[in-house]
């Protein structure tokens, strides 16, 4: 039996966020994506829930981080083996997703290579934008230099990328934090 994958948990007064805790999981029984909002700065049995939103599709979906924008809004940033926000590519697709302060839906954007582009992290960017990192074996923002490559991308505040940097060795190198 398949259990349940939180990836990344936002404290209050770290990453940016005030006070509230974002936290992020996966359902492996459902391969859905739930991503709440939890009260202010109280222990964690006490808190409570602002808001839950599920997404996700009949493939493997998972969140990888979560972080909130200088304006309060939500990001929540993974990978899937699907079609969750646009036909799949390939292998893992890259994906990002962006609700309100109030956890409506705004946007959700998929992309990568044709090989396995995961996210392992993301932050917050100046104008309500994104940094996003994580690990790729294709030419995702350079030629692959063999394996896992890193790489790094910034999304503006529409999802739409800026920019991709590849940086990558003939041996294993991911990027884990932003």
């Amino acid at each position: 039996m398949r259990g349940d994958f939180s990836r990344s948990l936002a404290q209050p007064g770290v990453d940016g966020l005030p006070p509230g805790t974002i936290a992020a999981c996966r359902l492996l029984e459902t391969v859905l994506i739930y991503l709440c909002v939890l009260g202010p700065s109280i222990p964690v049995q006490a808190q409570n829930q602002v808001w839950v939103e599920q997404f996700g599709g009949f493939s493997d979906d998972y969140t990888m981080a979560v972080a909130r924008s200088s304006s309060g809004s939500v990001f929540a940033a993974g990978d899937t083996l699907g079609s969750l926000f646009a036909p799949s590519l390939g292998s893992f697709d890259a994906v990002l997703a962006k609700f309100s302060e109030s956890g409506d839906p705004l946007w959700g954007v998929q992309f990568g290579t044709s090989s396995s582009d995961r996210v392992q992290a993301l932050a917050p960017a100046d104008g309500d934008g994104v940094f996003i990192a994580g690990e790729t074996t294709g030419s995702f923002g350079a030629p692959n230099a063999g394996g896992l490559d890193a790489w790094l991308a910034r999304c503006d505040a529409s999802g739409s990328r800026l920019w991709v940097r590849q940086l990558g060795t003939t041996s294993t190198d991911t990027a884990r934090s932003v």
